[in-house]
């Protein structure tokens, strides 16, 4: 049975390496700079995002059913690559 590289099955497959050591340490990379404010406040002074995760049930679903959570962890995959992890 063949694998697909790494990633390919995510919306986020086109952003995470195809080797699976790097996949792996993207993933962990971007779990941190998810949680660290400063990176946050840098992505967001960027690119002008300011959508904040729904702090309810209702609002993240709300969230989940517009595509807002979608769009903004795209947007901040690609604007992380080019930024953190370093490609162009």
């Amino acid at each position: 049975m063949s694998r697909q590289p790494a990633g390919q099955d995510s919306f986020l497959g086109k952003y995470i390496p195809p080797d699976k050591p790097q996949a792996i340490a993207w993933v962990s990379c971007l779990r941190w700079a998810l949680g660290n404010e400063d990176v946050l406040a840098q992505f967001r002074q960027d690119t002008g995002t300011r959508w904040v995760p729904g702090k309810g049930a209702l609002d993240r679903m709300i969230d989940e059913a517009t595509g807002a959570d979608r769009a903004f962890i795209e947007a901040f995959a690609e604007w992380f690559n080019s930024n953190v992890w370093g490609e162009p």
